[in-house]
C-alpha cells in the first residue's frame, strides 16, 4: 500500500515511479488524490471511497 508517495514530484517522474511499482508481480494499492488521466490509465482498477 502506497499513500501519497509521489505527491511532491513532477508528472513525468510520477509516471516513471508508478510504472516501476506496477512492474512487479505484487498487488499494489496506490492511494492518492487528483491523479491525471494519464496516471489513472496505468492501473487495472480504481476504488472510490465516499461518505
Amino acid at each position: 500500500m502506497i499513500d501519497e508517495a509521489t505527491s511532491a514530484i513532477d508528472e513525468a517522474a510520477r509516471v516513471q515511479v508508478i510504472k516501476e511499482f506496477l512492474n512487479t508481480s505484487a498487488t499494489v494499492l496506490w492511494i492518492e488524490h487528483n491523479l491525471s488521466k494519464k496516471i489513472t490509465n496505468l492501473f487495472d482498477r480504481q476504488i472510490y471511497l465516499r461518505k
